[in-house]
Order: structure tokens, then sequence, then C-alpha cells
């Protein structure tokens, strides 16, 4: 700043020499609300009011230069602004920053010509807080401007005075477009005049929301959570007239994941309901199969029952393929996941899957590289895309094409199909693509394929489990199903599974098969809470000479170690009254340690943890339902393994 050490002279003694009027107006000067200075030729100051955060409000700067009064850069501006209403006599204005660093509005105009002394009125204006104002104004215009949902000033015409750059971007509308829209333009659920009735519900209770599908321009929607707030005239909130700020909040995504946490709840519910029936019908199917088989065993083929007995076994298999759909379904069957070439699974289907679709519907395999590895179950894949198939040469009635392409994806971003299971999250996937020319899904039930028991096949036409076991597998496996369809354009159905790296597969194990007699002499413990299922095994095992002890649970089996008795087979239910089969065989072991055991079980959670990854069950599984010669079979080559070989054999085994 400039030094302001200048002698000044009293505006009294100003007074004296008669320049500058009476004492009355300068009382009157003082209650103006802006500093007022006169200055004269040599730009000194020969007058000044005094004024609260004035120029002059200390009644100093009488006589001293007048740019001295503000800081030096502008200090010259305010003398050039004098020079020119001298030499010109035109009114001259600008905003410069005082010396005591406040900023004003000066305006400088020349005294009429004539009067004597030729001086310089000078008036300056206090505008700090208008600049502080603007400022404040200017940040939150520029809040506005960025923030991510749109966001608009509404008259209570319906009629936008402001929009920023989201709704701009989520409307596809220019900002000059806004200015001749309305809010039934963007709404088109909202008429005018309800519009009057919604604005009458925003000035009794100044805030109002609704949930309403917004319009773009060009012509697709989304749905939007619309809050307005409504403000009024107000003097000290500089508003001049009456508006509302509507924020329109995107939530399409949000309804989005909403609608997939209601899908996810009740597809676990009822694969929780699938699970549990599973059980049952797997133990009663183990007792049909082992009664079925005896009985045939005893029958001569010519006998009338023979045939019948047949049909009974046959059913009970197509049964045990529907429990088997129930347990994938319910994503608790436990999988055995490895590294596999999808191009090798798609190859090995090919003359079974041309079967399946028939003479006149034509097959065709695109693999856009050699090699498409993905970590999942292998067996389980095949049954996705068999299930997709057959679905497929229905809705083509006989008739058509259907494509099959394998590839990799890197999906940047999320992908979203049709329906409310269809959003793919970005990663790298290998992909299955079935495309079939048929008659499509109608847009009112897409929403519905991947539910349980939905069916358009019509009564006796299918089970309904074919896409929901599909959507299970998948989800299990850690993938996901997109599918994009119209009615009378087909379908197109994507499998993306998790890509792997690498050639190492981590392959299950699995019992090895014998091909000779599986008849013995050992003794073996069989403990099992299923009457029927306990007698029927024991009944089997006995006729293939084998002596058999039987216990409904696991402290049964115990008292048998406790009188003594040694074994060299233990075969156990996973579940039972009591003690179930993992605590009865690790307290057998603390006496016998080379113990050999073999679990049998129907109930799929008992195989499972709650992410459906199998238990650390120590020794194999045996799942029912099975027939007797897969028991007796499995008995043979555990008792013909070695005991450390047999305890670390582990899976799901049928």
């Amino acid at each position: 700043m400039r030094d302001l050490s200048h002698a000044s002279l009293p505006l009294e003694a100003s007074r004296a020499g008669g320049e500058e009027g009476s004492t009355t107006s300068d009382a009157l000067l003082s209650c103006l609300p802006v500093s007022v200075l006169i200055v004269d030729r040599q730009l000194r100051v020969r007058y000044g009011n005094r004024v609260p955060d004035g120029l002059t409000a200390l009644g100093e700067g009488i006589g001293w230069p007048v740019g001295d009064l503000f800081s030096p850069s502008d200090g010259t501006v305010v003398e050039r602004l004098i020079e020119t209403a001298f030499e010109s006599r035109e009114i001259g204005e600008a905003e410069v920053q005082g010396a005591d660093e406040r900023f004003y509005l000066v305006r400088v105009q020349p005294r009429r010509k004539g009067q004597a002394p030729p001086n310089a009125v000078v008036t300056a204006t206090n505008i700090d807080t208008l600049r502080t104002t603007q400022r404040a104004l200017t940040c939150t215009l520029d809040s506005l401007e960025h923030a991510l949902d749109p966001i608009f000033w509404v008259r209570p015409g319906g009629d936008f005075s402001f929009a920023n750059c989201a709704a701009e971007r989520s409307l596809g509308y220019g900002s000059d477009k806004f200015a001749h829209l309305t809010i039934w333009d963007l709404d088109p659920s909202v008429s005018p005049d309800e519009w009057k009735d919604l604005w009458q519900q925003l000035r009794k209770h100044q805030t109002y929301s609704y949930h309403t599908s917004l319009q773009r321009s060009d012509g697709t929607c989304f749905r939007a959570e619309m809050r307005l707030a409504r403000l009024s005239p107000s003097e000290e909130e500089y508003i001049a007239e009456e508006f509302a700020i509507l924020i329109a909040r995107d939530v399409e995504d949000q309804l989005t994941l909403e609608e997939q946490l209601r899908h996810s709840q009740k597809m676990e519910a009822v694969g929780r309901l699938c699970g549990s029936v599973a059980h049952d019908f797997n133990n009663l199917l183990t007792v049909i199969e082992c009664a079925g088989r005896f009985a045939l065993e005893e029958l001569d083929p010519t006998h009338p029952s023979y045939e019948e007995i047949g049909e009974i076994l046959a059913t009970s298999e197509r049964a045990a393929r529907l429990s088997s759909q129930l347990l994938a379904f319910s994503r608790r069957s436990p999988a055995e996941p490895r590294i596999i070439n999808l191009v090798d699974i798609i190859t090995g289907l090919e003359k079974i899957l041309a079967k399946l679709l028939g003479e006149n519907i034509e097959l065709s395999t695109v693999a856009e590289e050699n090699n498409v590895p993905a970590l999942v179950d292998p067996g389980l894949l095949e049954q996705v895309v068999v299930n997709m198939v057959v679905n497929a040469q229905h809705a083509m009635q006989g008739v058509g094409q259907l494509t099959i392409r394998i590839y990799v994806q890197e999906l940047v971003r999320k992908v979203r199909g049709r329906g409310s299971a269809n959003v793919v999250p970005p990663g790298r996937f290998s992909c299955i693509e079935i495309t079939d020319t048929g008659s499509g899904i109608p847009d009112e039930i897409i929403d519905k394929i991947f539910d349980p028991f939905f069916s358009t096949k019509g009564p006796g036409g299918g089970t309904g489990l074919g896409l929901s076991t599909c959507y299970g597998i998948v989800q299990q496996a850690g993938g996901h199903i997109q599918v994009d369809s119209a009615s009378g354009q087909g379908t197109t159905f994507r499998v993306y599974v998790p890509h792997a790296k690498g050639n190492t597969a981590c392959y299950p194990v699995v019992l090895p098969e014998v091909s000779r007699d599986a008849r013995g002499t050992e003794r073996i413990l069989l403990v099992e809470d299923e009457v029927a299922i306990r007698t029927r095994l024991g009944r089997e095992l006995r006729c293939c000479g084998y002596t058999v002890d039987e216990a409904s649970n696991g402290v049964e089996a115990l008292q048998y170690h406790a009188e003594g008795s040694t074994y060299d087979l233990l075969i156990t239910d996973v579940v039972m009254p009591q003690m179930g089969g993992p605590r009865l065989v690790q307290a057998v072991r603390q006496q016998t340690p080379d113990l050999r055991v073999l679990y049998i079980s129907g109930y799929v959670d008992e195989l499972c943890n709650s992410d459906g990854s199998p238990t650390s069950i120590d020794g194999p599984v045996l799942a029912k339902p099975f027939a007797p010669a897969d028991l007796v079979t499995k008995v043979r080559t555990l008792l013909d393994l070695s005991p450390t070989s047999s305890q670390h054999l582990g899976g799901r085994h049928q």
C-alpha cells in the first residue's frame, strides 16, 4: 500500500474556505450509505463524508491525493477515471479495492459546466457483502452444475429456469432446449392439472417426493426418485421469484439390485425347500431301489411281475434324476470344479445334442479360440448346455437353426440383459452362447423363466426345473446367465463362467471300479437311522458274505466298540439322532486309527457349507439313492485298499 502519512486538512478548515456547503448538508451526506468525495483538478480530496465502513470512516483523507485511498494499482484506475471526467465530462465507473483492503464500486461524475471550482464528485459503495454473496452464489451454481444427479429449478407453471449438466447427460437435451420444456415433457405421468395439485401440496408442506419414469430425448425411459423443495421470494435470501428445486435421482440400478435381492431370496427359500425335499426323497428312493433289486433277483425273467418291477426301477431312476435337478437348483449339491476347455466340452456333446435336436434343426458350433479355459464342474456344465438345448428345440418346434459360440470376453463395465437376473459385473469370463431361431420369449414372462417350476409347456410338458437348474449351477460356479429375447425373434442365452489360466486340472478322487466278484468275509459295522434303508443294506451285504452289525445312531455304534468288537469297515450315515457320522468316526479312530470308513448320505446340507463348497468329511461319500450293487462294489474296493489310502479318498460318488 502507499504511504498514508500525509498531513490531513481538517474538514472544518475546508468548510471555512466556503467550498463545500453548510453543516446541514454535511449531516445529510453522512446519512448516506456510500462514501462521497469531492476531488479537485489536482486529484486531491477536498471533502469526504463520515460513513461507517466507508473510505472516510475516521474523518481522514482530506487533502490527500485521491489515489492514496485505494490500492496502488486501483488508485491509478480511479485517478484515470477522474481525469477522463474532467476532460470529457463523462461519468466513469469501476470496481476497485480500497487501501483498507475492502472492495468498492466507484462512480465519478464531473461538476456541471460553469460551476466553480471545477471539482469531481466521487461516490464509493462498499460491495464486500455483495462480492461475498456473488462468490457464494457462484460456488452454489458450480456445485449444482457438477452434481451427479439431475437438478432443475422449476417454476409454478411447470417450466424450467435452470437445468444442470447431469440433467443434460441423463435426458439427452441441450441447455437451450430445457428453456422450452415442461415437467410433463419429461414425466408423462404428470399432467398440467396434476402439476397444479402437486404445487399446492408443495406450498403446504414445502417438500414433496414421488417415484416415476423419466423420458429421455430418444424416447427411452429410466426410473427416478423425484424430490422437490419449494423456495419463496425473500429479500434476505435474494430470491426474486417462487420456484422449486427438483432433484431427479436415477434409481434404475438401485431398483434392479433390490429386484435381484428379492429374486435371490426367493430362489434361496425355494432352494432350501428343494434340498429338504430331496433329502427325504433320496431316502425313499434308496429303499425302493434296494427292494426292487432284491425282488428282481428272486424272480425268473418270465415271471409276470418281472417286467412290472423293472418298470418300478426305471421310474425310480427317473425320480433320482429329478432329485438331482432339485439339488442342483438348490445349489447345495457339492460341485467338483476343475480347469477344463469349454471347446472340448461342447465338442464332446455335439453328437448327443444333434440327436436331441432332430434332423430338421441345424446345429452349428463356433469356437473363436481353440482353448477357452474355465474353472467349473464339467458334469454340471454339460447339464446346463443340454437343458438349454432341449428348451431351444421346444421353442423351434423341431425346425430351425441353433448356434453355439465359445469365446473369452473381457467386460470393462457391467452388462445388462433382459430380466431381473441379467446383470453381469465387469471381469474376464469364458462364455458359451446358445442362439436359436425359435418363437422367442414374450416380455411378460421373461422375468420368470429362471423361477423354479415355471414352465410354458403346459400340463405334463415339463417339470419347470430346466432353466432354474441351470441358474443354480452357474451361480454356484461363480458365473452368470444372461438372456436376450423378443417374441418371434429367437432367443440367445449367454453363460458366463470364471475364466481360468493354466492347464493343471484339479481332478476329483474317484473310487476305482473293480471287475472281479464283490463278495467278502470281512466284518462291517452299518450305522443308519432309517430302519428300512439299514435293513435292506444289511441284507445285501450279508448276501455277499460279509458279517454285519447294525446300529441306529453313533451312540449305539460306540457300544459295539466298547464291548470289544472289531471291524474292517464302518459304513455310516452323516446326520443321525444323538450322534452323527463325523463325530462317530472321530471317536472310533481314537481307538482304531486305521479303520476304513464309507459315508452314505441323502441330505445335501450334510455335504456342503453355506456357500455350496464341500465339507471336510474325512472319507468317501456314497450319495443316495444308490443301487445295492453300487454299495457292495464300493465296499469291496475300500476293503482292498490300504487303510492309509482309503482315508484319503474324498468327494461325492455314485
